[in-house]
């Protein structure tokens, strides 16, 4: 039996994130085992933490203001920044919480009460659905305007600058809203952390790189890609 599983519920992974040098926090959510997806407890976030490398079970965490973190095989949701405190974020699909990022306190294994920064509230009503870090307190998020276009998870979306520790939303200009790519995000930060290389499909499945300035949010269409259906990755050669 899982440990994460709960009354007739069982567990579906959103993704493994390692935290410090000796756990991973594993978030997920709960599905009907009669797999009818319905699931009685969408208004909780909750993390299964385990040691590392032991693999071995701590516990399971668990906040009731939002909904559950990540998306299912994206490896989206959870970061540990510079100052090594932990957020996580949550799109919160037909939950009565709102979307919402949340903070974990360094070494505390528990969600800080003292830290909520309701995006949808901040936006008018837009949700978070992935988000990259970049430095700092600073993300390259998605947005997703209603929940209909956030259950698909590849629904048309608009970028922004996230900062989490200001609890701020900047819209990036420059760069057309549009239908996401699976799964996540393929992007590129370069080691000043000044600039976002973001890959782009148009209307048309065109592919481009989206050259982000990160202190204007400002995006500029830049390398095109022909001949290709798709992208699964983006990195930088030097030599």
């Amino acid at each position: 039996m899982s440990i994460a599983a709960l009354e007739d519920e069982w567990p579906d992974r959103n993704g493994v994130f390692q935290v410090d040098n000796d756990k991973l926090y594993i978030p997920y959510e709960l599905f009907k085992t009669d797999g009818s997806g319905s699931t009685q407890f969408r208004d909780s976030s909750w993390i299964m933490v385990v040691s590392y490398p032991e693999l071995e079970y701590r516990q399971i965490i668990r906040d009731g203001r939002s909904s559950s973190i990540g998306c299912y095989f994206g490896m989206q949701g959870i970061q540990q920044v510079d100052d090594k405190d932990i957020y996580t974020w949550s799109t919160a699909i037909n939950s009565k919480n709102p979307s919402a990022v949340m903070r974990i306190k360094q070494g505390k294994d528990e969600f800080d009460t003292s830290y909520f920064f309701n995006v949808e509230e901040k936006t008018g009503g837009w949700k978070i659905n992935r988000a990259d870090y970049i430095s700092g307190y600073k993300f390259l998020a998605s947005f997703h305007q209603n929940n209909e276009q956030a259950a698909l998870w590849q629904g048309r979306a608009k970028l922004a600058i996230v900062d989490v520790k200001e609890e701020s939303v900047t819209w990036i200009t420059g760069v057309p809203e549009h239908t996401e790519m699976a799964y996540k995000h393929k992007v590129y930060v370069e080691k000043d952390k000044k600039t976002v290389h973001y890959v782009f499909k148009d209307d048309d499945n065109q592919l481009f790189v989206y050259n982000i300035d990160v202190a204007s949010a400002t995006g500029k269409k830049g390398l095109e890609f022909v001949g290709m259906s798709d992208i699964t990755t983006i990195s930088k050669l030097s030599y």
